[in-house]
């Protein structure tokens, strides 16, 4: 893992990787190619209801940092309710979640340290439709399957410890 930066970088608010993972859009601002290793960063927009299943990730710690709404955090089966401004940081090794539970679409700012969560969501990851030159959106890819997605997960060290939270 490098030290330093790899590149200086500035997105505007249409600019970043969008993409669809487990219910809820990502935009990654800052990956492990332009980070040098050190960190993934990515918005997320989670709808109400939504988030995913307990999980756990032996390689990163996860940050997150509420941009707009309200969420219930579980952390090793400690809950908070946790709204804009607020932050919860969930040390590799434990088992958490989030869930949104206000009503509208939610946005997370979430950190992951070192980088490298950023493949396994892109090989689950259903892309945006974008415009095509004559203006018909083309049909988004096919969603991958829980056993795909699981497999893809475990195998940068992320398992699945249990469901949603209620």
């Amino acid at each position: 893992m490098s030290s330093t930066l790899a590149l200086p970088l500035f997105l505007s608010a249409a600019q970043g990787e969008r993409f669809t993972i487990i219910g809820g859009g990502v935009r990654i601002l800052i990956d492990g190619a332009s980070s040098g290793g050190q960190c993934c960063m990515f918005e997320a927009l989670i709808p109400p209801g939504d988030g995913p299943p307990r999980h756990r990730h032996q390689r990163e710690d996860e940050l997150f940092y509420v941009l707009d709404g309200r969420f219930r955090i579980s952390i090793d089966g400690r809950e908070s309710v946790v709204e804009r401004g607020g932050f919860a940081c969930a040390p590799r090794g434990t088992i958490h979640t989030f869930k949104n539970i206000g009503d509208s679409t939610g946005v997370l700012l979430v950190t992951c340290t070192p980088a490298g969560i950023e493949t396994p969501f892109r090989a689950i990851r259903i892309p945006e439709p974008r415009d095509a030159p004559d203006r018909r959106t083309p049909a988004p890819a096919a969603a991958p399957t829980m056993e795909h997605v699981t497999a893809e997960l475990a195998a940068h060290g992320i398992t699945f410890h249990g469901p949603p939270l209620e």
